[in-house]
């Protein structure tokens, strides 16, 4: 059935909105608007709840709005539809377009997509498909394979197959949709093959017979081709926070910042929409990971000079270790003399040796000295509230772990320091390219370095990290007066956990606006008086970051870049030497990153393998690689009393 000829198009579109917040985000109203523009009708039913003004948003294109219980994802809906929708005004309809709020968009206007396949012959399209996939099968898929097959976050039915006897009674026969694998199984994956087994043809507006060899799954691992070349008019929200396990198995990862960097260079979508949203719905790790958020610096060269005649930036330095004192100093002189120097001690004595310092006496007009101990948290915070407002950016640096830590050498953390100093503020035209950075990227709000990984700080490297705080900082943020949803201690931990970092000042404002003398050491809720503890603020840098629209990023010299990579090239591969060499029963094979994993966990469910040589030690080597790779997810999940493996998610 072609619509090209047709005067009038009669095209309906039902939207299929969830949000685990009820928050209807911009990014929809900018996809309903384009909708609008290319239908007669709007049809929105919503899983879950919806707040006022989502309501209100959602309202000004439908008339018809269903709030409904979150049950059966969009199976339910669908089905729901043909209860509610008048069947004698449904044969009216020339095309009726099931579409979710799991795409942003449009990148390119729908106008051209629609005018080409209003073109072809055909009963049902969509914008994309997934292609067959032998020799791996979904929970709950009847096939024993991956049939060819159009993706269900848009799919378009003419009237022919919309009114026909097989469409409206094949909703009804799914049965229960409990779990998302019962949605993707039973119905996405099938639903293109049951209908063209019927007599119905069908299409995708996106050829991707050329990326077949590629990837069977272009929408996410062929994302920047379909976008530059075929000119895809959507791009997926799960590119973004998908686990990071699935694109290192397909490729290095590189496909999601590649889109990304092509849609915001060209202008495609105004990216802001696109943080607003992300930022609000999930965790910092996984968007971290999935964008590759890391900024790597040369220290030698600028590529642009600041009017250093505006004070834009202090550097706050929590200034301790007296031995270390004149190291500090010759880096610090890599600031420009307009910008201001706040240094923190615990002592008149130290006091004392800063202010009688060639540094101080060079640079005095800039350079501030107060006395506060290093665990009064009240005092740094009120001293940093009075002046955050006067400046637009920040530099944090923090030398206390000199005296906390007790290690049996101080080499150890001699190395945490010079690490983090020269991630920071290595050089007067680091600092100059660091600024640049901020002012160039609206959403981006924090840049720390990576969190030491030598010696003990290897727990850095896992969830772990959250050490004692993780309760605590859930506490301290709902105290702020933040929402806790998007932490979760399973999740290696993403913060400048040295109390080191670059920072907008509005993207932490009413952290350092806060009346932090209202947490008293009796607090019920401030347990060893932990609220309290620099260890705990640090740890929610980046979640109050988060919760005011802004992102956070990794940033590295390139030395210590260097350093990273010779570091975790190292431990990785010791690690599966080591797995690789043990002599235990079904030795693990090191075929991929995902194949080691899988056996790990494996090994760590099975009864046989539970024993100190090697359910212990896959219990051991998996929770140190999840923590170098960010693995959390299950290889299998558990359904009718039985384990069935799943590969792709869709």
């Amino acid at each position: 059935m072609k619509l090209f000829n047709k005067a009038d198009i009669n095209r309906v579109i039902l939207y299929f909105f969830y949000d685990s917040d009820g928050v209807v985000d911009e990014y929809v109203t900018v996809m309903l608007d384009e909708l609008k523009l290319n239908s007669t009708e709007i049809i929105i039913i919503c899983n879950g709840k919806l707040n006022l003004e989502g309501r209100e948003k959602l309202e000004r294109y439908t008339e018809t709005l269903i709030v409904r219980e979150n049950t059966g994802y969009d199976i339910y809906v669908y089905r729901e539809f043909f209860n509610i929708y008048d069947p004698e005004k449904l044969k009216t309809v020339d095309e009726f377009i099931f579409v979710n709020s799991t795409i942003m968009g449009p990148i390119y206007p729908f106008k051209d997509m629609f005018e080409d396949m209003n073109k072809r012959d055909i009963d049902f399209w969509g914008i994309t498909k997934h292609h067959r996939c032998d020799g791996v099968s979904y929970a709950e898929n009847k096939y024993d394979y991956i049939p060819e097959h159009i993706q269900s976050y848009f799919i378009a039915v003419r009237k022919k197959m919309l009114n026909s006897y097989e469409f409206k009674r094949y909703w009804f026969d799914l049965g229960d949709i409990k779990y998302y694998n019962d949605s993707v199984g039973k119905h996405e994956i099938i639903f293109t093959k049951v209908f063209e087994e019927k007599g119905y043809k069908c299409d995708s507006y996106i050829d991707t017979g050329y990326l077949k060899e590629f990837n069977l799954n272009p929408s996410i691992y062929g994302s920047t081709y379909i976008t530059k070349d075929n000119k895809c008019p959507i791009f997926k929200r799960r590119l973004f926070f998908n686990d990071y396990r699935y694109y290192i198995n397909e490729s290095m990862g590189e496909n999601t910042r590649k889109t990304y960097d092509y849609i915001k260079n060209n202008n495609l979508y105004d990216m802001s929409l696109f943080w607003d949203n992300m930022l609000r719905s999930y965790n910092i790790y996984n968007l971290v990971h999935n964008l590759n958020l890391r900024y790597i610096l040369d220290e030698n060269s600028s590529k642009i000079d600041l009017n250093e005649e505006i004070k834009e930036y202090a550097i706050i330095f929590n200034m301790y270790y007296s031995p270390l004192f004149e190291y500090y100093f010759d880096k610090l002189k890599n600031i420009n003399s307009m910008q201001d120097i706040i240094i923190f001690t615990d002592s008149v004595d130290k006091k004392n040796i800063i202010m009688k310092s060639d540094f101080f006496n060079e640079n005095n007009a800039n350079v501030k000295v107060y006395i506060c101990d290093k665990k009064n948290i009240k005092i740094f915070m009120n001293h940093i509230g009075y002046f955050f407002n006067n400046y637009k950016y920040f530099c944090f640096l923090n030398d206390s772990i000199l005296t906390e830590s007790k290690f049996n050498s101080k080499s150890v953390v001699y190395s945490s320091i010079y690490k983090n100093i020269n991630s920071l503020i290595p050089s007067k035209s680091y600092i100059n390219n660091v600024i640049n950075i901020f002012k160039n990227d609206n959403s981006l709000g924090i840049l720390i370095p990576q969190a030491s990984n030598h010696e003990r700080f290897y727990n850095n490297l896992s969830s772990s990290s959250y050490n004692k705080y993780y309760k605590y900082m859930k506490i301290l943020l709902k105290k702020i007066g933040h929402k806790q949803d998007n932490i979760n201690d399973k999740v290696p931990l993403v913060a400048p956990i040295d109390g080191c970092f670059w920072c907008k000042s509005d993207a932490l404002s009413d952290l350092f606006s806060y009346n932090w003398n209202s947490i008293e050491v009796s607090d019920k809720s401030n347990k060893n008086n932990i609220l309290l503890d620099f260890g705990c603020l640090n740890r929610i840098i980046c979640y109050v970051g988060q919760k005011n629209n802004f992102y956070t990023s990794y940033l590295y010299n390139m030395k210590i870049a260097s350093l990273e990579i010779n570091n975790m090239e190292y431990m990785l591969t010791t690690i599966n030497d080591t797995i690789s060499n043990r002599k235990i029963p079904n030795r693990i094979h090191i075929n991929s990153f995902i194949s080691v994993i899988e056996q790990l966990k494996i090994a760590v469910g099975d009864k046989k393998f539970n024993n100190k040589n090697a359910g212990g030690l896959a219990n051991y080597f998996s929770n140190i690689l999840s923590g170098v790779f960010g693995y959390n997810s299950k290889p299998y999940i558990w359904m009718k009393n039985k384990y069935k493996r799943f590969r792709y998610k869709k």
